[in-house]
């Protein structure tokens, strides 16, 4: 791991590079604040890379505020007043994120953002630990890798905001369940294969700097609580920091990515459940797929055209007479590639503008056509080694930007993808008694649910037939409980009732899920 202090800021090779690296994309698709717990106030605002914050990653935006290893019950006996500075970590398959406050204020002072560098050994959990149990020693260096990722963000902190080494009194962390494991240097090859059984799932309490944090001995190390099998701490404190076990509504919580993760709650009834989604909407397993980065396409419309390739002009609400696609790309370039967002988009407007049959099948240029589609879009129906094929992106003749396609094997990964999280999604409600169509909201959690058009969500399945401004995106719900648990024993308190009541829903096997997965892979 390369040293940072002996950087010149370009060398792109250590943690602060990277990160800075990672904050300048995130800062190219700013996002809203999209929520931000009660009873905390705000300040100048700080990022670890410039004086410009970071919000892509759908954390608190900075200068936001609110109010021997063992695994512990908190006493909930009231929260102390904070001293101090505490780090809260959400601990992600793909991104880790740190959020640095300031405890006696209840103040956010920066955050910062890198890639998990676990990656190298696999973009799932699944690849994680196949990797961590197939040698003796791999388990550690899986360990060490995100230790040394926490090291380099917390070293950040330091040297771009008035604190102390010493002056780190608390750290809390979050993660998926392979993610809490990996950092506490857990066997994970109970989550291998079903029935998924995590070595602890309970929370911990250790030293910070017995974890290998660089931190004085004395600062106070929490891992909130996991739940189940695959649903883990994140879950839990993304529930917390929402409330969602303290009130009367019928509330759908939901994380979508690779691992996707779901919660129903009513009057203080948990329901929650993991459903293996894959790595489409993360960029992966799409041909053309990217993550979020300068370059991706994030999101594609239909709007009238003048006719040629990638000139546009008002928007058109259906494929027909003049219709074509427009482009949206992560700091306006020419486009490498398409994000999840972006893929969610382009097949509902496949899907609307009759390019695209409702059981994924991509028409060929005479059958849209004959449809009434609209001839500018009609003829972005190719074949391409003898696959179907929808072109995003002409090539440029003079070779600035290659042609971007999105394949029918594509819009397969997406099928697969898309009804694995809506069967969870009514597999929950199922169990609770419930439709969706009763939902009185719909929590959409993690950066990915800021960029998602809920329209085309819906309109793709990815979501049920529910009202989109039932629909709320809620960004790093894991981050701000991550955040809650550094104040004091009563909000660890309340994470730990949160996951000691959650009902686990066991999908694997399930004739319900199932069938459902069945009948939600046509659109």
């Amino acid at each position: 791991m390369a040293d940072f202090r002996k950087c010149d800021g370009n060398c792109e090779a250590c943690g602060k590079c990277r990160g800075e690296r990672l904050l300048r994309e995130l800062r190219s698709r700013k996002s809203e604040l999209t929520y931000m717990p009660e009873g905390f106030h705000s300040a100048a605002g700080n990022s670890t890379a410039d004086s410009e914050p970071a919000y892509g990653n759908g954390s608190p935006a900075p200068g936001s505020s609110f109010a021997n290893r063992s695994e512990t019950g908190a006493s909930e006996s009231g929260d102390r007043p904070g001293s101090g500075y505490g780090i809260a970590f959400d601990i992600g398959t793909t991104t880790v994120v740190g959020l640095c406050w300031d405890l006696a204020k209840r103040e956010l002072m920066a955050t910062d953002a890198a890639r998990n560098p676990q990656v190298v050994h696999g973009g799932d959990v699944i690849s994680r630990i196949g990797y961590s149990v197939r040698e003796e020693e791999n388990l550690e260096e899986m360990r060490q890798l995100v230790i040394d990722c926490l090291n380099e963000i917390l070293d950040g902190f330091l040297e771009k905001l008035p604190v102390r080494r010493t002056e780190i009194t608390e750290i809390t962390a979050v993660g998926n369940t392979t993610m809490s494991h990996l950092l506490l240097g857990e066997d994970p090859e109970g989550l291998a294969v079903s029935p998924f059984r995590p070595a602890f799932k309970g929370a911990v309490r250790e030293s910070a700097a017995a974890l290998g944090l660089r931190v004085p001995a004395e600062t106070a190390f929490y891992l909130l609580p996991g739940i189940a099998g695959h649903v883990g701490s994140d879950i839990t404190a993304g529930l917390l920091a929402l409330d969602l076990g303290n009130k009367d509504s019928l509330d759908v919580f939901v994380d979508i990515g690779t691992n996707g993760e779901v919660a129903v709650t009513e009057k203080g009834r948990i329901l929650v459940c993991s459903t293996a989604a894959g790595p489409a909407f993360e960029g992966a397993a799409i041909r053309q797929g990217m993550r979020a980065t300068e370059g991706a396409i994030e999101g594609v419309s239909l709007c009238e055209s003048d006719g040629a390739f990638g000139r546009t002009g008002a928007k058109s609400a259906s494929g027909g007479n003049g219709a074509d696609i427009e482009l949206k790309v992560i700091g306006d370039v020419s486009p490498a590639g398409i994000c999840g967002s972006g893929l969610i988009d382009a097949v509902s407007v496949m899907l609307s503008a009759g390019l695209m049959d409702r059981t994924g099948r991509i028409l060929t240029e005479d059958e849209a056509l004959s449809a009434g589609t609209s001839p500018l879009l009609t003829r972005r129906l190719v074949l391409r080694d003898e696959e179907a094929c929808f072109v995003l992106q002409e090539p440029d003749p003079e070779g600035n930007s290659a042609e971007i396609l999105l394949r029918q094997s594509d819009i397969r990964e997406v099928q697969l993808a898309k009804s694995a999280i809506v069967s969870g999604i009514l597999a929950l409600l199922k169990k609770s008694g419930h439709t969706a169509a009763e939902a009185d909201h719909l929590y959409l959690a993690g950066a990915f649910g800021n960029y998602i058009r809920k329209e085309a969500a819906v309109n793709i399945g990815l979501l049920p037939d529910i009202s989109p401004d039932r629909i709320i995106a809620v960004g790093n719900a894991a981050g701000v409980g991550a955040s809650l648990a550094l104040f004091g024993d009563k909000e660890k308190a309340r994470a730990e009732r949160i996951a000691a009541s959650a009902e686990h829903v066991e999908l694997a096997g399930s004739s319900l899920f199932y069938d459902l997965y069945i009948e939600n892979m046509n659109f």
